[in-house]
């Protein structure tokens, strides 16, 4: 892209670029909604039905425990996570089809791109690698109608990357949207491990699956750094809620302890790590911890007042025997730490 497109977007983007140390960061549409306190107007809504009463919210398209009503205690929770958040079209044709152009929200290499509308929920696809103080963030770019860009071109904050669309599962004319994501990387072995797990799905060739991607709260970082610019996204990041921790064996192939360096807690003696989490499997901080494991240990859950699997991405559970990592937490973390494999321990809660 010229540099004088680039200096013409960057004009239009008065209000919504988000000027900050130690990247330029900026909203991947022209929708600007988020930043002027009109979420209604960002978030595309998703049909929802409760009880036979049936309801369009925006609160769908934010990002968090949105989706998959139940009814407890009476009153309604949300059991199902969505990673990213859903923007709606700010320009459609006369036919009703969406018009708006999907930018990359800051400068960054494009990291993997995906043209198969039918290859996965996403859709047609676009990951972007961002280096953000020496670490590595990847930024995704799903159900767009085309994609502009390939694999290894660098990008401009702003530069374009496709259309927005309705490819993918669920989505149709009326609700097209583009999912954004930002995401910590897992583990470069993903391959591995999801045709360990995943054999039925068939053998996987992308490490940049949304398996592999830890999602983090974009728009509430797009909110966060408008009111200090000078936040990090490491900063942001070791802010989140923790819900749990697991101890790991010390010699766990934890690439996170590389990748993310600003996750590992001072120094201190241990035979092994202890990881905390958020409630939707985000690591946000690796310490030293004084007890051995040989497979990983849930140590810490935060009390809630609905089943855990709910409150956790169905990482932890507490039927049966008190809390433990579910099937699909110690999945989890034989991706995170992959010496990791036996059955964990249980802690009360």
């Amino acid at each position: 892209m010229k540099r004088a497109a680039v200096a013409a977007f960057a004009g239009a983007l008065t209000g919504l670029r988000l000027v900050a140390a130690p990247a330029e960061i900026g909203l991947p549409t022209a929708n600007r909604a988020l930043l002027e306190g009109r979420p209604e107007d960002f978030y595309q809504f998703v049909d929802r039905e409760i009880e036979g009463v049936k309801s369009t919210p925006w609160e769908g398209g934010a990002f968090g425990f949105v989706r998959d009503q139940r009814i407890t205690q009476g009153r309604t929770v949300f059991r199902r996570f969505h990673e990213g958040v859903d923007i709606k079209p700010v320009e459609r044709d006369a036919k009703g089809i969406p018009r708006d152009a999907i930018n990359a929200i800051a400068d960054g290499v494009v990291a993997y791109v995906s043209l198969l509308p039918g290859a996965s929920n996403y859709g047609r696809y676009v990951v972007v690698e961002h280096r953000w103080e020496g670490c590595s963030y990847l930024s995704l770019y799903a159900h767009l109608a085309a994609i502009d860009v390939k694999p290894g071109e660098p990008v401009a904050i702003g530069q374009r990357l496709g259309l927005l669309g309705w490819s993918g599962d669920g989505i149709d004319l009326r609700r097209a949207h583009v999912h954004l994501e930002l995401n910590l990387f897992l583990h470069s072995e993903f391959v591995g491990w999801h045709n360990k797990h995943f054999r039925n799905d068939g053998p996987s060739k992308n490490a940049f699956n949304g398996l592999n991607l830890a999602g983090i709260n974009v728009a509430e970082f797009f909110l966060q750094r408008q009111k200090n610019p000078n936040l990090t996204i490491a900063e942001f990041i070791q802010s989140q809620p923790v819900a749990f921790r697991v101890a790991v064996p010390g010699d766990a192939r934890l690439e996170l302890k590389g990748r993310y360096p600003w996750m590992l807690a001072k120094e201190e003696s241990g035979p092994s790590w202890e990881i905390s989490f958020t409630a939707s499997g985000l690591p946000v901080r690796i310490a030293r911890y004084a007890v051995a494991v040989s497979s990983p240990v849930l140590t810490w859950v935060k009390p809630v007042d609905i089943p855990l699997a709910w409150a956790t991405k169905d990482l932890v559970t507490d039927s049966g025997h008190g809390a433990r990592l579910s099937e699909a937490g110690l999945r989890m973390l034989d991706l995170i730490a992959p010496t990791a494999g036996a059955p964990a321990a249980a802690v009360g809660r």
